[in-house]
Parts: C-alpha cells; sequence; structure tokens
C-alpha cells in the first residue's frame, strides 16, 4: 500500500512537470538566448519597478505585454526550465524511505565565531547569560574578552569585571575584579607661586622683558632668545585683541617661567588684514562705544576671569595713544577729544567693579619725537588709574641736526624728551614697554651700548621689554648680528636686572 501511494505521488508530481515544461514559453524562432538570459537578469524587484510607477504607489500589478501570465516575469531560457525540471527531481527523492544505516549528527544552528563556555554554552555577548557570574567566567576564560564583556572588545578595557549590569547570583560570592583597581587621577597641577602684588609695583631690580612672536602661546622662539641672551626674561609681553576671551593658560605659561605677564590689551581684532589699502587706524572700536557701555558685557566677563584666575597681570590698554596710526586715536575712527581718558577710566572702573585687584595698569605713550605737536598730559587718565608709565621708542634710523650733521645713536637721543615731558604731570614708576635697534644705518651696535650704560643714570626707570621681531624690513631682535648679540647677552648679565627661575609650581 505504501509503495502504491508513493508511485501515486510521484505521478502526479511529474504531471506537474510536464505541464510547467509545456507552459513555459520558449523563445521565439529566430531570436537569441543571450538576449533572454540578460533580459531575466533585470527582472523588476519590487512591486513598484514592476507596475512602473514613477512616484512610488503601487499599482494593480498585470502582466506585461510579451511576459508570461503566469507571474508576470519575463520569458524564461530554456536554461532556465532544465534547471527547474531538475530541482523538482531532486525533490522527488524525498518520499524514497531512508536507508538503513548510522545517523549522522547535524550542524550547530549557532553564528559563526560564537565561542563555547567551560560547560558548553555559546556565547557572543552579556544578553547570553542569565547570572554576572557565569559572564566572568567566559570573560576569565578568555582575557582578551573579543566580545567585549567588559567594555570595548579588547583586553583591560574596563574594570575587569565583565556585564557589570546583569543581575548577581545570590547563592554564588560575587565577582571578584581580574584587574587591579586603576590609580585616581592626579590632583590638578597647582597655580604657581608669584611675588605679592607690592613687591611687583615696588620691585627690588629692574624688569627684564621680552616680546617674541609666539611667547606664551608657544615658546620656541622665547628659548632661542634665552639661549642667545644667556639669562632668562623675568617679564613676557603679548598683544591681544577684543576679540579673543581673557586666556588663562598663557598668564600661568607665564608665571611658570618666573615671568610678570604684560598684555597689550588692544580694542580691535587681534590679527589685522594684510592687503593693499587697509586702513589701519580706522578698523576698530570707537571710543565712544567703550564709554556708553556698548562694551561692557565684554569687558565685565573679561575682568572677571582676570579676578578667578588670582595670579597678577600687567596690562597695557590702548597704547600709543598720540599717534595717529592706531583706530583708538582721538585724531582717528570718528573719536573726539577727551575720549581716550574716558575710555580708559571706564574700562578701569568695570575691573574696580568686578573685584579684578590682581591687575597692573600699564599707560604707555609712542616717544613724543613721532609727533611733537601733541601733548601728553591731555591723555593722561589719572595717577589714581595707572600704577606704570610706559614709553615705546625704538631705534629707527639716522636722524639728523639742523646743519646737516647726524646725531649720535643714543639712549638720550631717543628717550630724553619724552622723559622729561612725563615729569612735568607724573611720578609714576616708568618701563620702556618697546625697545629695540633697527641694523639699518649701521649704528645698532653703537644705540644698544648707549642703552645698557645710560639706562642705570635714571632709577624711575623700572623695567624695559625687548620688542624681539624682525617687522616690515628692520630686524630688532638681538640674534639680527653676533655684535647685537654679544651687547645684549653682556648688557642683561648685570645684576640689576631681574631674572625669570622656570618652575614646575
Amino acid at each position: 500500500m505504501a509503495n502504491r501511494l508513493t508511485f501515486g505521488a510521484l505521478s502526479v508530481t511529474l504531471v506537474g512537470i510536464g505541464v510547467f515544461v509545456y507552459t513555459s514559453p520558449t523563445p521565439p524562432a529566430g531570436g537569441s538566448d543571450r538576449r533572454l538570459v540578460a533580459d531575466a537578469a533585470h527582472r523588476p524587484t519590487s512591486d513598484t519597478e514592476r507596475s512602473g510607477a514613477r512616484d512610488g504607489t503601487r499599482r494593480p500589478l498585470r502582466p506585461p505585454r510579451g511576459r508570461s501570465a503566469l507571474d508576470g516575469a519575463p520569458n524564461v531560457p530554456r536554461v532556465v526550465v532544465t534547471r527547474t525540471v531538475r530541482v523538482l527531481r531532486e525533490r522527488t527523492r524525498v518520499v524514497r524511505a531512508p536507508m538503513p544505516g548510522p545517523t549522522r549528527p547535524s550542524p550547530p544552528t549557532t553564528r559563526p565565531g560564537k565561542r563555547p563556555l567551560p560547560d558548553g554554552p555559546r556565547i557572543v555577548s552579556c544578553a547570553d547569560f542569565r547570572w554576572q557570574q557565569d559572564a566572568q567566567a567566559a570573560y576569565i576564560a578568555d582575557l582578551n574578552d573579543p566580545y567585549g564583556l567588559d567594555g570595548p572588545p579588547g583586553p583591560r578595557n574596563d574594570d575587569g569585571i565583565a556585564c557589570s549590569l546583569l543581575p548577581v547570583d545570590p547563592t554564588r560570592p560575587p565577582s571578584v575584579p581580574v584587574w587591579p583597581a586603576p590609580p585616581p587621577p592626579p590632583p590638578p597641577e597647582p597655580l604657581p607661586a608669584t611675588p605679592t602684588m607690592a613687591e611687583l609695583l615696588a620691585p627690588s631690580r629692574v624688569y627684564y622683558g621680552v616680546s617674541t612672536p609666539d611667547a606664551p602661546h608657544d615658546f620656541k622662539d622665547f628659548e632661542i632668545f634665552v639661549s642667545r641672551a644667556g639669562k632668562r626674561p623675568n617679564l613676557i609681553h603679548w598683544f591681544h585683541g577684543w576679540d579673543r576671551d581673557f586666556n588663562p593658560e598663557l598668564v600661568i605659561r607665564s608665571w611658570r617661567r618666573g615671568a610678570l605677564p604684560l598684555i597689550t590689551w588692544e580694542p580691535r581684532a587681534t590679527i589685522q588684514p594684510d592687503q593693499p589699502g587697509y586702513d589701519n587706524a580706522n578698523d576698530g572700536i570707537k571710543l565712544a562705544r567703550i564709554i556708553d557701555g556698548t562694551w561692557d558685557p565684554y569687558i565685565d566677563a573679561y575682568a572677571a576671569a582676570v579676578r578667578d584666575l588670582g595670579l597678577p597681570v600687567a596690562i597695557r590698554f590702548a597704547h600709543e595713544m598720540n599717534g595717529n596710526w592706531f583706530p583708538w586715536s582721538e585724531e582717528r575712527n570718528g573719536n573726539q577729544r577727551g575720549e581716550y581718558v574716558q575710555a580708559w577710566r571706564h574700562v578701569w572702573s568695570r575691573f574696580e567693579a568686578a573685584g579684578a585687584t590682581n591687575v597692573i595698569w600699564v599707560w604707555s605713550p609712542n616717544v613724543v619725537t613721532g609727533r611733537p605737536s601733541v601733548r601728553l598730559a591731555p591723555l593722561y587718565p589719572g595717577d589714581d588709574v595707572v600704577d606704570f608709565v610706559g614709553v615705546v621708542g625704538y631705534y629707527r634710523r639716522v636722524i639728523y641736526e639742523p646743519d646737516g650733521r647726524a646725531k649720535p645713536a643714543t639712549f638720550d637721543n631717543t628717550y630724553r624728551s619724552t622723559l622729561d615731558e612725563l615729569r612735568t604731570f607724573t611720578a609714576k614708576p616708568i618701563v620702556l614697554t618697546e625697545v629695540g635697534a633697527t641694523e639699518i644705518g649701521g649704528k645698532k651696535a653703537e644705540w644698544m651700548t648707549s642703552f645698557f650704560e645710560t639706562l642705570p643714570r635714571y632709577p624711575d626707570i623700572i623695567g624695559f621689554v625687548w620688542f624681539n621681531h624682525s617687522v616690515n624690513g628692520n630686524d630688532w631682535r638681538i640674534e639680527s648680528s653676533r655684535r647685537a648679540t654679544e651687547i645684549f647677552r653682556a648688557g642683561v648679565a648685570d645684576e640689576r636686572y631681574g631674572e625669570g627661575r622656570w618652575s614646575a609650581r
């Protein structure tokens, strides 16, 4: 009876095959099998594609012209029919009775890459465990942790406890970390020690300072200068516009080198465009906008940051105000007479209101020889809001007398007239905030010699800052020549000049 049923089933199957073969269309006469195979390879894969809809909507399917009415598919080549018959023949074999003999184990159904535990289960993630202790056992079995049971895949990524979010089996001891606990993070580095404000305002030795192109952002040029000078400066100067917030890290870096930070704080952008026709004197903040409080939010935030840091900072606000080349000059940028002093006092008052009493205020005009018609006294904010008086003065060129004789390249010919005028209205200590000499004219060595010989004769000058830059064809650097380096090195070696000391604390 069983054999008869089997034969009947086989007969029905073969009849089905015959129908299929009979109804499957064959290539038209003279057609190409290659074209039909290509057509079959490009059968649409979605209802939308089959219906030809361009807007993504589904449409009722209908057999396209030239296709089989069985399923809307393209004409099937003979090779496809032959393969279908072969597959159906293979399927008919399942009705035969199995041959006696040993059975073979079925292949594992787990995904490739799973690793067996000691007791047999396979794992790939924490989700494969019920208890944390079991996950810990799998983790200990392979501390390379390829499945990320303890942090990301790989050894020693976390605390040595696998799948710590899983429940702990109360019948077993809790897991012990495989790795020792990491050491606590080091305590924050303390701020550097500094002199008191009283010591800074009345220094026992003359400030020896420098401005280099990158310090204190980067100290490469600074260290080159130190190697030439043979002595570390105890004052570092840099420029900072009103487009940037106060950066405490720069102050800390300066003090770690035992140097008072001196910030030239300019009410304009830090970097100006380098292009023909750019008007440096009219691209900045108008003094009236400082006076009327427009910039108070920025000033107050800056003052608060200075106060919160707590380290002493010298600020040189809007320097060289007696010239006509900066936008805070009363002669440019729409400014009016008297506004410079008002702006200075307004900024100073905002710092006082914020409690930023760790600031040394430096008022710093240019030497009067640059604009002899401009008097300094009307531009002076007052002794109550100024700590140091700064002077900007360079040996720029050979200067000639009315009779045609060249003036000597001396300290007094550069600074004396300015110092005399300052002493008519203030007795505040003086710092030469920008000092330099050009090689043009061949008098640099002569002027530098005079500088170090004459400076001690002015006890009210408590410091100087060498502008160690090469700008616009003028090489002010001490390394511009061997002779210049030798003179500077010998000059600052004098004990009267202070010295910075590198310290990590």
